[in-house]
């Protein structure tokens, strides 16, 4: 099934508007808090390597992280 250019460019134009809302997302959030999930996320860090990289407990990195990704999910359903 080939897509029409339109409807690529819609999907573009979709993707674009949600990857801004991320970011925002992430720009919401204290540096400290935004650092764990970029490493775990965009540097494909495990938690064990996080916390070394921090020299924090893996406990700390693991429940930071879940706490940043409920508020960030918190905050893109409140931005929909």
């Amino acid at each position: 099934m080939q897509v029409s250019q339109d409807e690529g460019t819609e999907e573009q134009a979709l993707a674009h508007m949600e990857r801004e809302r991320v970011r925002c997302a992430l720009v919401s959030l204290p540096p400290a808090q935004r650092q764990v999930i970029e490493f775990a996320y965009y540097g494909g860090l495990s938690c064990s390597a996080i916390a070394r990289q921090l020299g924090e407990p893996l406990g700390t990195v693991t429940t930071r992280l879940r706490l940043k990704l409920l508020k960030l999910r918190k905050y893109l359903h409140s931005t929909e």
